[in-house]
């Protein structure tokens, strides 16, 4: 419960003037009603001042404006028992002390504010908001009250010290009770039908006990402290704060009428009594009520996080993080269904030149129309879509044969491409397409979800690489015969130069077109390769191949002028240590060739070539158009 005391003002200056009046009121009728059932003596004081709550919230709405209402109503509250006692010129008394009240009112708005600038929201703020704000307020204001009738004759000097206490404990008994039943009914929600009944239930049984420690035996008051606390764990604090302000009002109702443990031979210790127990509940009460109100918030923030943490904030589908998850879980239960599992794996056609030519803010809502025709074609409640990293999506399908993904991939296709959203800059089309690939998998099959994502990665690079806008199924690899050193290859496709991998440039798409060529040559090789280091000797002339290549393909981006040469040089020599890297992993005997080889050709190679490659383009193009040769 956030209690914050930075409201003042907040009234409507339209509705200000009627809200005062009715508050007034209201401020009036409570301390009547107050001084009616739980005076002690003299009539106008009582040890509880449910008003200095009201009070206060009046401040806190209508801000200075209501300190003279509230004056005059005090005022008009206090002038009947001042009238009764006979002293001298009560109507003076009463606007005296009607005006100790309204003054003492915007003090404890005015330290609030300062004080509790962020609310009440901890225990520590509630032992602040008691020390800092409300007893120093509602000390002032006692001790100018007690004055004020000790001058004008309404108070003996003897009972001066007991008053102002008993007008400061009532006054801060108030507040705790008024103001957070208040605020707290104002920003939680209603109490559900279960804490209803823990409320009802909670509150007989407080009646009950404070009718036996009245009537029957006044130890039966000390099981109110265990039934609020039990309460305070079971419900929230608007419904909590409903108990405990009526169960404190009846204590000080019986009180007042002299029966119960509270009963004492002076008023003096009666009252030093009523109001140590009734602060100690409602202070323990609201105390714990707070805490269990921070944990509750502090579970509720922690949920929020953790399903944020699972979202993709862009367009609602699951992350990456949440998809590994998912993938993990699914894998591990087809070990003991074997049930089929596919993977889909969605890539935007061309869409760094869609983000170029449109802008950023019309990729967002690109990618946002993308992944609404994913969740409508993958809409099973076992479905999962992701958006795996800019943009490509993932759709995880259980008990989805290849057949059917197929279908489902197709469909995605076809739903994107209806979308007609305009693409002048893709080669594919003149609207938006995507290219994607499948992958099944089985229980048998035994693959880990690094190897799965391998899979339909390859297929969704084979349909990029064979045109685009197209839907390519991956063949499955199960993962025996693929350790110590032996290699099947099944998961690498043929290497085969296609125009859409031309930049425009001769000389690197001449290179682009050796490499590929240099690239099958050695695996066909390393297929048929005998031995270790024949093996070995295949995968080197491999990262051989693709360190001249790239060599080769930084010297000419510099000679035409790209002005991200450098750049694009890191990239490449960031690629080599990888397989350097991958390598040394194979040597280890820590990953199998196939591995190995797979990732060096669709990473080092065709990843690459379709993706990193593609950035300089534009600038060959333009270069092209201007004529010049280096």
């Amino acid at each position: 419960m956030s209690a914050s005391p930075t409201r003042c003002g907040r009234t409507p200056p339209g509705g200000r003037g009627v809200w005062l009046l009715c508050a007034t009121i209201f401020y009036w009728a409570v301390a009547r009603f107050g001084m009616a059932l739980f005076s002690l003596a003299p009539e106008n004081i009582t040890p509880l001042w449910l008003a200095s709550g009201v009070g206060l919230i009046m401040c806190l709405e209508a801000g200075l404006s209501a300190v003279p209402c509230i004056a005059l109503a005090s005022a008009v509250a206090n002038f009947p028992g001042l009238s009764a006692s006979g002293g001298e010129s009560p109507l003076l008394y009463a606007v005296l002390t009607g005006t100790a009240d309204g003054l003492s009112a915007g003090l404890l708005a005015a330290l609030g504010s300062r004080v509790l600038q962020g609310g009440i929201t901890s225990v520590l703020d509630l032992l602040r908001g008691v020390v800092l704000v409300c007893l120093p307020a509602t000390l002032i204001g006692g001790v100018a009250i007690t004055l004020c009738l000790f001058t004008g004759g309404y108070v003996p000097r003897d009972v001066l010290c007991q008053m102002s206490f008993s007008l400061m404990a009532g006054d801060t008994l108030g507040v705790l009770l008024v103001f957070p039943l208040w605020r707290a009914w104002h920003v939680l929600p209603l109490p559900s039908r279960t804490e209803l009944c823990w409320m009802a239930g909670v509150l007989c049984l407080c009646l009950l006990s404070i009718w036996s420690a009245f009537f029957v035996e006044g130890a039966a008051i000390h099981m109110l402290m265990p039934l609020l606390v039990l309460l305070s764990c079971n419900v929230r604090i608007n419904g909590v704060m409903v108990v405990l302000f009526l169960t404190v009002i009846a204590v000080f109702i019986a009180t007042a009428h002299r029966v119960g443990p509270f009963h004492m031979p002076t008023q003096g210790e009666a009252v030093m009594l009523l109001v140590s127990f009734a602060a100690s509940t409602t202070l323990t009460t609201l105390g714990l009520s707070l805490y269990r109100h921070l944990l509750a918030q502090a579970g509720a923030r922690a949920t929020m996080w953790e399903q944020r943490a699972g979202i993709d904030p862009l367009t609602g589908l699951c992350n990456r993080a949440r998809f590994d998850e998912v993938l993990l879980a699914e894998l591990q239960r087809l070990q003991r269904q074997d049930s089929p599992l596919s993977l889909m794996m969605f890539d935007a056609d061309h869409f760094k030149p869609y983000n170029d030519m449109y802008g950023h803010v019309a990729g967002d809502a690109c990618l946002k129309r993308v992944a609404g025709v994913l969740r409508a074609v993958a809409h099973r409640a076992s479905d999962v879509v992701a958006r795996y990293g800019g943009e490509e999506f993932v759709c995880i399908l259980p008990g989805t044969d290849r057949d059917s993904a197929y279908a489902l991939a197709e469909k995605v296709r076809q739903g994107v491409r209806a979308l007609a959203i305009p693409h002048v800059g893709s080669p594919v089309a003149g609207v938006l397409t995507v290219s994607a690939g499948v992958v099944t998998v089985h229980g048998c099959d035994g693959l880990d979800p690094q190897e799965v994502v391998a899979q339909v990665d390859r297929a969704l690079y084979q349909a990029k690489g064979a045109g685009r806008d197209r839907v390519m199924v991956a063949r499955g690899a199960a993962k025996e015969g693929m350790r110590n050193g032996e290699c099947a290859l099944s998961g690498v496709q043929r290497l085969v130069w296609s125009e859409y991998y031309a930049c425009g440039e001769p000389r690197i798409d001449a290179s682009h077109r050796a490499l590929l060529a240099k690239a099958d040559s050695i695996m066909s090789s390393l297929g048929g390769a005998d031995g270790l280091n024949a093996r070995r000797a295949c995968i080197l002339a491999l990262v051989d191949a693709v360190r001249m290549h790239f060599r080769e393909e930084e010297r000419v981006l510099a000679a035409i002028g790209y002005p991200k040469a450098g750049e694009h040089a890191v990239i490449h020599e960031a690629l080599l240590q990888r397989g350097a890297s991958l390598v040394a992993a194979w040597e280890r005997g820590g990953m199998s060739l196939d591995d190995v080889v797979i990732t060096l050709v669709h990473g080092m190679v065709m990843r690459h070539m379709l993706d990193d490659d593609s950035a300089f383009f534009e600038h060959v193009q333009q270069w092209r158009a201007g004529g010049t040769q280096p």
